[in-house]
This record gives structure tokens, C-alpha cells and sequence, in this order.
């Protein structure tokens, strides 16, 4: 009798646990749904930013400010964030006259045309885009003839692309046999840091560019970034030639070649992240044929 009972005891202590285990997931899956779309206040069709926030499916954009986009398309900025965003400032338009290339720049900033001659690298038309305290951020050059240059990189200096874009400049003429392993029928607009080993500083730069290595964020070699020469479409070089000159769009530092210098990687990450570069950039970005 005593063996009886105890399975017995053995057996009802086993459907008592089976039905502790099962309260637990039912109360477990019930807590979930409650946390989840209850607590949450979870709505199929949101129409506001909180309700986007918290209904199934919704994105959040890392934007500034903040954009949700729900599970059906419709999309909400965070108007805590609307009143502080910054205001887009309205923008002009200018086309040089003879290359006929135009970019959108800020209606507080300036586009001066400057006096060249034959001598500058036979170039025909330049003009410098400065902000409005007057300081000068990029220089446009087209109609330029005997360019070249050379690039040694054994001393270990490198490069850094930060920022790179497609523009509206491109088409096959940028483009011939001798180049097009390195280079791309598109010019990107690209913000770079260079550190120089043997001098130990670090310069920047932002240029129209066609350099396939530029067309990724990171450290890439010197060398492949070439000089920021593209061709040009309709300004000639010089009277007599038959083709039409280069052109350069580029950051303007100063008159000297080398540009200004830095200490450290920092100090120059600083200058490319100011307001004023943010812009100047997209001002190279804007770049386009009529």
C-alpha cells in the first residue's frame, strides 16, 4: 500500500508543477503584451511623433531633429527638437560664365571673380566663394591648361576622407583610357585631412575630385587622391587650342600652395566641422552643368 500511495503523491506533485510552469508562461506572455502595446500606448495609425515613437514597426531617424517614420510611410519630427533645429539659409545661384558651371552657395556669402592671366596656368575664369565675414573657403578655376604634377609617398603621409558626395558633374568626357582605372565618370565632392609624416602636421582640403579612393570614408594613400583636376567642357585653355581647359574646385586656404597647417588631427577635424566648411562643402556638392 505504501509503494501505491507514494506514486500517487509522486504523480499528483508532478501535474502541480506542470501547472505552475504553465501559469508562469501564460502570466509571462501576459506581462510582454502588457509592456509592449498596453504600457506603450501602441497605436496601429500614429499621428503624432510621441505615438510614432511608441507604435510597432516605427523607425526613428538619427537626424537633427529627430524623425519617426512609422510602419505605413507617414513620418513625424520630434517637436521638442523643431524650435532648435537650424534654420537653412536661402541660396543663389552662380555659373561661371565661360565654363558654364553653376553652384547653389548662400545668399549671405559672396562669389567674387578674380583677375588672372596667361601666366596662372593659363587658367581663363576664377572666382572665390567667401563667407560672410569675407573669409574665403573655396576657389573655382576653369580654362586651365599645363597642369600636372607628380606624388611620392614613402615618408609613411596618408590621407583621410570625412565627408564624400556625388554631384552633378559627370559624363564621359571626364573620363579616358589612361585614367579610368582610377578614376570615375562622376566628381564627388570630398573633405579630406592629409598628415604629412616628414613635417608631422595635418592640412585639409575639400575639392570636386575623381578619384575612386575618394569615394569612401577613411584613410586611404596620399597618392590617391590626386591633384583635383577635372576636365572642363566649353572654357578653351588659350584661344588657339583646339580642346577645352581644366578645371579646379577646391578649398582656399590662402595663396600659398602648401595652405595652412595644423598640430594635430583634432585641430584640423575642427576646422573641417565648423559651420563654415559644413556649408562651403555643400556649396562643392551643389556643383552642376547648366
Amino acid at each position: 500500500m505504501s509503494s501505491i500511495r507514494h506514486g500517487h503523491e509522486y504523480g499528483a506533485a508532478h501535474v502541480v508543477m506542470i501547472g505552475v510552469i504553465a501559469a508562469a508562461v501564460i502570466g509571462g506572455i501576459a506581462f510582454l503584451f502588457w509592456q509592449n502595446f498596453v504600457n506603450k500606448g501602441y497605436v496601429a495609425n500614429p499621428s503624432s511623433y510621441a505615438e510614432c515613437v511608441k507604435a510597432e514597426g516605427s523607425v526613428v531617424q538619427e537626424s537633427y531633429p529627430e524623425k519617426c517614420v512609422a510602419k505605413n510611410g507617414t513620418s513625424f519630427v520630434n517637436p521638442a527638437q523643431l524650435a532648435d533645429a537650424p534654420k537653412v539659409a536661402a541660396l543663389k545661384e552662380f555659373c561661371a560664365p565661360q565654363e558654364k558651371i553653376c553652384f547653389s552657395y548662400p545668399e549671405d556669402w559672396t562669389v567674387k571673380s578674380v583677375a588672372v592671366t596667361q601666366e596662372t596656368y593659363g587658367t581663363q575664369e576664377r572666382f572665390i566663394v567667401s563667407d560672410t565675414s569675407g573669409k574665403p573657403w573655396l576657389k573655382l578655376d576653369t580654362g586651365m591648361g599645363s597642369v600636372g604634377g607628380a606624388c611620392g609617398n614613402e615618408d609613411g603621409s596618408f590621407a583621410k576622407v570625412i565627408r564624400t558626395h556625388t554631384t552633378g558633374v559627370s559624363g564621359n568626357y571626364l573620363v579616358n583610357e589612361g585614367t579610368e582605372q582610377y578614376v570615375g565618370g562622376t566628381a564627388y565632392a570630398v573633405s579630406l585631412a592629409r598628415y604629412d609624416a616628414a613635417a608631422k602636421n595635418w592640412s585639409v582640403d575639400m575639392l570636386l575630385n575623381l578619384a575612386k579612393a575618394t569615394q569612401t570614408v577613411g584613410k586611404i594613400d596620399v597618392c590617391d587622391v590626386g591633384i583635383g583636376i577635372l576636365s572642363g567642357k566649353n572654357a578653351k585653355a588659350d584661344p588657339s587650342f583646339e580642346g577645352y581647359g581644366a578645371l579646379s574646385f577646391r578649398y582656399y586656404a590662402n595663396d600659398n600652395a602648401q595652405g595652412l597647417t595644423y598640430e594635430s588631427e583634432a585641430k584640423a577635424m575642427a576646422v573641417l566641422d565648423s559651420k563654415e566648411a559644413t556649408q562651403a562643402f555643400a556649396v562643392l556638392q551643389s556643383a552642376h552643368y547648366k
